[in-house]
């Protein structure tokens, strides 16, 4: 009982913590905006006919040239009280219509919540249990496709086929039009909440699928699965009753853990579905300039991240037994093993004091030599015994008749079948190997140079779309009435639009402007991944800020954070660089920082640490060359992912300036005329950027296999 109160008390500090500086964070982002407010809501036409006591009163209601400080006190003091202050479009209490607007977006991704992890669930295991075959190949198919494709197209997809064409389901909102609130039944929430809760589920499953297929994998291939299969037990017993005590417990806690992906998500379908929830609200409060509301909404979305992460780690602390006192086990297990480490580094750490005091030592024939000396002549019979054994391994082997190992290594030939072999399909002894080993040799070479080939290609195409889109930027723009909402065709491949606009050469010119976009920021993104991550090997005060710094950012889901940056900058392209480059980081900086912690413990850096070499110099002599692969897949990854989300942002109006021809500003505008049948304005762009997301995509993950500890042993 008292450990539950001390890790309850624990975690309560730390959420208050955390609160308040996402809540400073937030304002300090608010306050930079450059927008003002009264124009933005008011209009400087109405403005001008009013006079300057009233315009005076406007700037007070609005906080017009209050200092930050200030208003910041003012509502941090009220937050406190439990008042979040008053809605300036609304003008209605913010905590008011962050509960109305809650429990609407609540249905829509509990909903979403259990059907994307109950189907991920089953398709994980299904996928992991038949590894190699079509239905673990078929769902993969999925499972990357679905990550690679926006949400808020996924979401226009199936409003055009089932409300616009088949008048299914209604077209949007979360009522009927016209209907009192005491009128709407369930089934009609229910039939407005269809699609949209589709859309966040089926962009949910890929992430607890492909998890949930790599634990039964592991859970197949261990020897109590094996032993299972040898006494003969059923496939569906051994996964019944191997693979879900295994899997299920970290599957539910990586669903948990998603809560802050099922919220951004939700911020894009509700804008698609025109849903009464607080991701439209979010987005109304960011354009009209509402700080109290989107505050509001920052600080209620971070609580229920953070409740959904401390649900996960309550999860395994109380269903699991084997974590019930493990973090004392573990704490004793480091203490241990730093106490051998350190006893072993005594006679090494004693050779370098006595070098470096003049102490000497005993050599073989009692003369005093310095330990120094005494490490030279060390290192010299371990090599002369190393010339030895490789020697008389060479010798051996050449009286057996075998190549030593000097003419293996440039050699090939064949085997007693007649079989070619290449020299790196032969053993250390020089012998050839099997021809079920070689043919994975040869397979893994072949591999490693299609990922190479395929790396290269992508480049090029890379290049050619974005100097393709800036030679028809120009043609783009150009409006033409007589060819206006043409249907694709010969001449025109994806249609034109209502202003009589090549959506060809729109999109291309978009799809360019995506590229460079992803380009910049996912370099400047993985640049401060890698950079925090050194950083956390300083010492230990650099680490927790690193660390804090991390749980800050992914504190605020992803599209909420983007939406507070954008509001911060102006539009335009380096608004949106500036936002996707702030926010993208985290995870990379995580897993470089998790490295950088392991590679702190192996002994050639606290034996640099040992000679009096400093951090800086360990951190970029020793760390960065082990951190270098991590961070070019990081980078590859990244790309894709800045893509999708330069995209979102232009989509829901705060990224480029509508003259930009991107794609999200595209698919924003197709909305309108979805119901008179211009479909090409809407499929043709999504259908282009999801190509080129799952292509770099794929291309990410064949490098990260390749550039993996396991590819490069293979």
């Amino acid at each position: 009982m008292g450990r539950l109160a001390g890790w309850a008390g624990k975690n309560l500090i730390r959420a208050a913590v955390l609160l308040a500086l996402v809540s400073a964070a937030s304002f300090f982002l608010l306050s930079l905006s450059p927008i003002d407010p009264l124009q933005s809501n008011v209009g400087q036409a109405a403005l001008g006919s009013m006079s300057p006591e009233q315009v005076e009163e406007l700037r007070e209601y609005w906080g017009v040239g209050v200092p930050m400080t200030k208003r910041f006190a003012s509502w941090f003091s009220g937050l406190l009280k439990g008042d979040m202050g008053i809605s300036l479009l609304y003008r209605r209490p913010v905590i008011e219509i962050v509960g109305e607007r809650f429990l609407s977006s609540l249905w829509l991704m509990a909903s979403a919540w259990v059907f994307a992890g109950v189907l991920g669930l089953l398709l994980g295991i299904l996928a992991g249990t038949f590894r190699g075959r079509w239905p673990d190949r078929l769902i993969t198919g999925y499972c990357m496709l679905t990550a690679s494709t926006p949400a808020f197209w996924i979401g226009l997809l199936l409003l055009l086929v089932f409300a616009v064409q088949l008048r299914i389901f209604p077209i949007g909102l979360g009522v009927p039009i016209g209907m009192e609130s005491a009128q709407v039944t369930f089934a009609d929430r229910l039939s407005h909440a269809f699609l949209p809760a589709l859309t966040l589920g089926l962009t949910g499953i890929s992430s607890i699928a492909l998890h949930t297929k790599a634990k039964m994998e592991e859970v197949m291939d261990s020897p109590y699965v094996l032993y299972a299969k040898a006494r003969g037990e059923s496939l569906f017993h051994i996964v019944r009753c191997h693979g879900l005590r295994n899997i299920l417990l970290p599957a539910v806690t990586l669903q948990f853990a998603s809560i802050s992906e099922i919220f951004g998500g939700s911020v894009l379908v509700e804008q698609v579905f025109s849903y009464p929830g607080l991701g439209q609200a979010a987005i109304a409060a960011g354009l009209g300039s509402d700080v109290p509301l989107l505050l509001g909404i920052t600080l209620i979305s971070s609580l229920l991240v953070f409740g959904g992460n401390l649900a996960a780690d309550l999860l395994y602390h109380v269903v699991d037994p084997r974590m019930r006192g493990e973090a004392r086990q573990r704490k004793r297990e480091r203490r241990r093993a730093k106490k051998k480490a350190e006893e072993g580094m005594a006679k090494a750490a004693l050779s370098v004091g006595s070098e470096e005091a003049g102490t000497p030592g005993r050599g073989d024939g009692g003369r005093e030599i310095s330990s120094g000396q005494e490490t030279r002549a060390l290192q010299m019979r371990h090599n002369h015994r190393q010339d030895e054994s490789m020697f008389c391994r060479a010798e051996a082997g050449s009286a057996e008749g075998r190549p030593s190992g000097a003419q293996t290594a440039v050699e090939g030939g064949k085997d007693s079948q007649g079989q070619t072999f290449l020299p790196s399909q032969k053993n250390t002894h020089g012998q050839a190997l099997p021809w079920p080993e070689r043919k994975k040799c040869r397979f893994l070479a072949d591999r490693r140079a299609l990922t190479i080939a395929l790396l290269i290609c992508s480049a090029v195409l890379l290049a050619g779309i974005a100097a393709a889109g800036l030679l028809c930027s120009e043609g783009a723009s150009v409006s033409d009435f007589s060819r206006k909402n043409l249907a694709p065709n010969a001449e025109y491949l994806f249609g034109t639009d209502w202003l009589g606009r090549d959506m060809f050469l729109r999109t291309l010119a978009g799809l360019s402007m995506s590229i460079r976009l992803g380009l910049l920021t996912a370099t400047v993104s993985a640049g401060i991944a890698l950079a925090l991550g050194l950083l956390a090997a300083m010492g230990r005060t650099a680490d927790l800020v690193v660390s804090g710094l991390i749980d800050l950012v992914m504190g605020i889901p992803h599209m909420l954070l983007l939406i507070l940056i954008s509001c911060a900058c102006q539009k335009g392209f380096a608004g949106v660089a500036v936002g996707i480059s702030l926010t993208h980081w985290p995870s990379l900086a995580r897993l470089i920082r998790g490295e950088v912690l392991q590679l702190k413990e192996s002994q050639y850096v606290k034996i640099s640490s040992k000679l009096g070499m400093s951090r800086f110099k360990i951190a970029c002599t020793h760390m960065l060359p082990h951190l270098l692969p991590q961070f070019l897949t990081g980078l590859i990854l990244m790309f894709p992912h800045a893509i999708l989300h330069e995209a979102s942002i232009t989509f829901l109006g705060f990224g480029l300036p509508p003259e930009e021809p991107a794609v999200g500003i595209i698919l924003s505008e197709s909305m309108k005329y979805l119901i008179t049948g211009k479909w090409w304005l809407a499929v043709f762009p999504g259908l282009l950027l999801t190509a080129t997301v799952l292509l770099f995509e794929a291309l990410g993950h064949s490098v990260s296999r390749l550039l993996s500890p396991g590819g490069a042993h293979e």
